[in-house]
């Protein structure tokens, strides 16, 4: 189960929202073995980014977390298009958008211990 938690700088409406999560469902396919079916997505908004001490006044912070290793090819293709995708549809200057990619040897969910190597 891939969790995508993201932090926006700015208020937005829950259409953008709706949308940033089905723009992420369909993205997460591009990792193999990923689909939307199990992708969880967090959204604050209104989040305070400062970069070198100064506010950025359009930034946006990804940070995906995913079970079990993810073959470095998959994890760019993701990258560059989720924040191609951010930039175009939430105007946020593409160099202010930042990602972070964690994977788990082990995730708990639905009352189940799972491990990557069951994954």
């Amino acid at each position: 189960m891939p969790m995508i938690n993201l932090q926006v700088s700015g208020t937005l409406t829950p259409n953008e929202k709706d949308a940033v999560v089905e723009g992420l469902g369909q993205l997460i396919s591009l990792m193999k073995g990923r689909s939307e079916k199990y992708l969880m997505v967090g959204i604050k908004d209104g989040y305070a980014h400062y970069l070198a001490g100064k506010k950025l006044e359009r930034a946006a912070f990804m940070d995906l977390r995913l079970l079990g290793r993810e073959s470095e090819v998959y994890q760019e293709a993701f990258v560059v298009a989720a924040q191609a995708m951010l930039s175009k549809m939430l105007d946020i200057p593409i160099g202010n958008i930042y990602t972070n990619i964690l994977e788990l040897p082990h995730w708990g969910a639905r009352g189940i211990y799972e491990t990557a190597d069951n994954f």
